[in-house]
């Protein structure tokens, strides 16, 4: 092979590594790592070393080192998303998949320009030399293209969207493979390979609009679920009122009862009477108090909604008096937790929840357990609902990973014996900063 050859093959090869790389770093967010940018120059330098190789040495012992192109390709880009990017790793390696699969077909359209208008406006040229080049040229408005359609990288689909999205780069590969061999440059092979193509990237785009689709979908029932738990708590602060009022009515009779155990003096059943009244007492008023205004809010009528179903609760919550977090935000993530533990307290005989709320470095920490009966077990570990119209069950865990993702923490799940717990870390911004 000539050493003109070489260079343009070397060029072409690092010039699709680069394009590919950029690629990744403008579609997902990146890790912060420690000498990041070091760690990043390293791969960079061994993805092009594997490059190399496989042009150079697998070239003079292979007679066909396109599948090898392929695997370096794809292992390369694959590999720098899941070390260095953020996101679902189905979504990083699509991601991969598919620009593995536009840099195979990237190279018709450049064939067929020089064919049909380089080479008849400047015969002499030798442009089938440069074909490799060019398409290096076509390969930068394709990134450009998928870049300006974006697939959410935190996003969870459904089964039948992964299917989609990694068949259509497959079958395309598997297109020009079987093409590549026959009829080597013919027009055929190029016009089919453009085809090829141009169907790829239209099937990404209905995949993207799919995707956008179904995210719109989630926000939807996010906000209809939210605002179905403010019509609950509307109710239950009627609820609340109405127990107030009918006390407050009943006030005359429980002071005439007694005033006639004080002058019989049993003071026993008085003691007991007066014990009984002052808990009911006790749940209408607020005496949870946080230091935060919208956690005592929620805290006090989800202890209010316990109280009147019997459910006995403790807390241990130390946050400050003002959270950089909107309170719609932090009022659907402890009224979706209470309202699960709840829900399954309430049919139990010994029911217990616990809640937990404090601060761990730039991190606020949340959990809250609930004691479970032994046929609740395998409801909690699949969370299937309980509830009476089951269509809206989900939407309350996804509301919680919505809000987990956008305040990159970490949520948990755990059955451990009769204690189900949920567990929530969110990072905190610092002031004057919003979360992505």
């Amino acid at each position: 092979m000539s050493t003109k050859k070489y260079v343009i093959d070397f060029i072409t090869l690092f010039g699709e590594q680069i394009i590919g790389l950029l690629f990744l770093n403008r579609m997902f967010p990146q890790k912060e790592l420690r000498h990041g940018p070091l760690c990043r120059l390293c791969f960079f330098l061994l993805y092009g070393a594997a490059m190399a190789w496989q042009e150079l040495w697998a070239g003079r012992y292979l007679i066909d080192t396109y599948f090898l192109y392929l695997a370096v390709h794809l292992v390369g880009l694959s590999g720098y998303a899941f070390l260095f990017c953020v996101g679902k790793p189905a979504i990083k390696l699509f991601m991969a998949l598919i620009f593995t699969s536009v840099t195979t077909m990237a190279k018709h359209p450049a064939s067929l320009l020089i064919r049909y208008v380089c080479a008849p406006l400047f015969p002499a040229l030798p442009w089938n030399d440069y074909a490799q080049l060019l398409g290096i040229l076509f390969l930068i408005p394709i990134a450009l293209f998928l870049l300006h359609y974006p697939i959410t990288a935190y996003s969870d689909y459904p089964f039948s969207y992964y299917i989609s999205m990694f068949v259509i780069p497959i079958l395309n590969i598997s297109v020009i493979t079987m093409l590549k061999n026959f009829s080597v440059g013919s027009t055929y092979t190029i016009l089919t390979g453009c085809l090829s193509l141009c169907m790829e990237l239209l099937i990404y785009y209905m995949i993207y609009q799919s995707t956008a689709e179904y995210e719109k979908r989630m926000q939807l029932q996010m906000i209809q679920q939210q605002q179905l738990y403010q019509e609950q708590h509307m109710e239950q602060l009627q609820n609340i009122v109405a127990d107030y009022h009918q006390l407050r009515h009943d006030m005359k009779n429980h002071f005439v009862y007694m005033d006639r155990l004080l002058s019989q003096e049993n003071y026993p059943a008085l003691k007991k009477y007066f014990y009984s009244m002052s808990k009911d007492v006790y749940a209408l008023d607020n005496q949870i108090e946080t230091g935060n205004e919208i956690v005592n809010q929620v805290i006090n009528i989800k202890y209010a909604v316990a109280h009147q179903k019997q459910i006995p609760m403790e807390f241990s919550i130390a946050i400050p008096h003002e959270l950089p977090i909107p309170s719609h935000l932090l009022c659907s993530l402890l009224s979706n937790l209470l309202d699960n533990a709840i829900e399954a307290s309430e049919k139990i005989q010994h029911p217990k929840i616990y809640v937990k709320m404090n601060m761990v470095k730039d991190y606020l920490s949340l959990t809250v357990s609930n004691h479970i009966e032994e046929w609740q077990r395998e409801n909690a570990l699949s969370r299937k609902t309980t509830k009476q119209n089951p269509h809206l069950h989900g939407i309350g865990w996804k509301s919680i990973q919505s809000i987990v993702k956008r305040y990159n923490g970490i949520s948990d799940f755990q059955v451990e014996g009769t204690v189900c717990r949920a567990s929530v870390m969110l990072e905190l911004p610092e002031a004057g900063q919003t979360p992505n």
